[in-house]
């Protein structure tokens, strides 16, 4: 089962997301970045016991990749890889690192995690007003104990500078493999897909989907699948020698945009059937019955 954005809603894995996962019998849920990895704070940690207790009573592993409100360079430090190259952040939890490629059922996958942020002004402006209430807080404990503390900073806490991969790195990454693959996962978009809405559609955003251009010449997937846009579409690439379907799907319910559709986050891939059972979550029929006890189940 893939799915678009998290953005640390825990109460969308365990009410929607995985209930449907059980339903429909997936063997893992792959999430396509924004997956809510803040394990720099606190809040972040309980996230992410909650999706491994989710998980775990579910039977179901997840998996996500990086987007670029994910602070993937504390997962990369913390925690270490298993045989198959996935980083173990807890039983039922791993993180696919940029780059890694894999094989499911006799399919090729390979991930590119990361976008360009468009709050990025926000976001820093947020961290330089964090710190200076940090120094004031600070100032006046001086003032009622006589002892001096420090601020802590806030540098890299809400803005990562690491969200996008450079062109160098993409460069090492094409050259270390450059074989086709079935089915890219990623959470910004290649250039040339070309929805026909597009809310982050700024110039500052290029550079990113440019590396993600490269790899899709590079790789030549059948189809390209991603998060980032919180929208759902369909778009044909043709070139000389491939076509990819690039499939964008839409984001957890706290975050979603007008005429989002809880169906619209998430499709199916059934590796018995290769890349022929790849099927929309809207093409699915969910009784309702069913999906209740999976709910209560996970309560």
């Amino acid at each position: 089962m893939i799915v678009g954005d998290t953005h640390g809603n825990a109460g969308w894995l365990r009410r929607y997301i995985f209930p449907v996962a059980m339903t429909l019998q997936a063997d893992a849920v792959v999430v396509l970045g924004d997956f809510g990895a803040w394990e720099h704070t606190k809040e972040g940690v309980v996230f992410m016991d909650r999706v491994n207790e989710i998980a775990q009573r579910a039977g179901i592993a997840l998996y996500w990749l990086h987007g670029n409100h994910d602070k993937h360079s504390h997962t990369i430090k913390a925690y270490k890889p298993n045989q198959r190259g996935f980083l173990v952040c807890r039983s039922h939890v791993f993180y696919i690192p940029q780059g890694h490629t894999w094989t499911w059922g006799g399919v090729t996958f390979r991930s590119f995690g990361g976008a360009y942020s468009v709050d990025k002004a926000w976001r820093i402006h947020r961290e330089q007003e964090l710190y200076q209430r940090g120094l004031r807080q600070a100032g006046y404990r001086k003032q009622a104990t006589g002892h001096t503390s420090i601020a802590p900073s806030t540098a890299g806490t809400l803005w990562f500078p690491e969200e996008e991969m450079t062109d160098a790195q993409m460069t090492e990454l094409l050259a270390g493999d450059s074989e086709r693959k079935d089915i890219v996962l990623s959470h910004d978009k290649p250039y040339s897909s070309k929805p026909d809405w597009n809310r982050k559609d700024i110039t500052g955003r290029i550079p990113n989907q440019m590396r993600l251009e490269r790899a899709l010449r590079v790789h030549k997937p059948r189809f390209w699948l991603h998060g980032h846009l919180h929208y759902h579409y369909r778009y044909d690439i043709h070139g000389e020698d491939f076509r990819t379907a690039v499939i964008g799907l839409v984001p957890d319910d706290d975050a979603a945009e007008p005429g989002w559709k809880a169906a619209d986050s998430w499709l199916m891939l059934d590796l018995e059937r290769g890349l022929s059972g790849l099927s929309l979550g809207r093409a699915h029929h969910l009784d309702p019955e069913i999906m209740q006890s999976h709910i209560s189940a996970l309560n």
